[in-house]
């Protein structure tokens, strides 16, 4: 979500219901529902499957490196 482009973000809930009551009174940009729909449309599942199994192979790859490289202790 990218602020004031595709959605809005708000810090807590009195932000929220101040935003909410302003965009009913004044309303909004209706380009920036088009935004939002072409930036979920690139939200891809498997990809971020594939950029988390990246990262916990490499956690995975430093753990066994750490453990194979440690001195025996006697």
């Amino acid at each position: 979500m990218i602020n004031n482009e595709t959605g809005w973000l708000v810090s807590d809930s009195r932000e929220l219901i101040k935003l909410a009551v302003k965009l009913w009174i004044s309303d909004y940009d209706e380009s920036m529902r088009i935004k939002a729909r072409d930036r979920a449309m690139v939200f891809s599942v498997t990809r971020i499957i594939n950029e988390w199994l990246v990262i916990i192979n490499g956690l995975i790859h430093d753990e066994l490196e750490d453990k194979n490289n440690k001195e025996p202790t006697y």
